[in-house]
């Protein structure tokens, strides 16, 4: 469950210009039922969660060339003046 999670966090944020690292957090919940146990109690229903924690790490040497390189551009303007 975590990594499609993670596929789709990386899908979303392909073109970032920041490393960042990734921990994941599992969270679990008994759920019981309310009142008094029984004779034969149920088993508590768990219940499974898991939390994706981003840390920007820095910025991506790499991707950052990348990017000011493709912002940089020239712009010529010329001005003809007719008498």
């Amino acid at each position: 469950m975590q990594k499609k999670e993670y596929e789709r966090f990386q899908k979303n944020h392909k073109n970032c210009l920041y490393a960042y690292a990734v921990e994941y957090k599992e969270i679990r919940l008994e759920k019981r039922r309310p009142g008094r146990p029984g004779k034969h109690p149920t088993p508590p229903v768990l219940d499974i969660k898991w939390m994706l924690h981003v840390d920007i790490v820095g910025e991506d040497p790499h991707t950052m060339a990348n990017f000011q390189h493709k912002e940089e551009c020239f712009v010529l303007i010329t001005y003809q003046y007719f008498i």
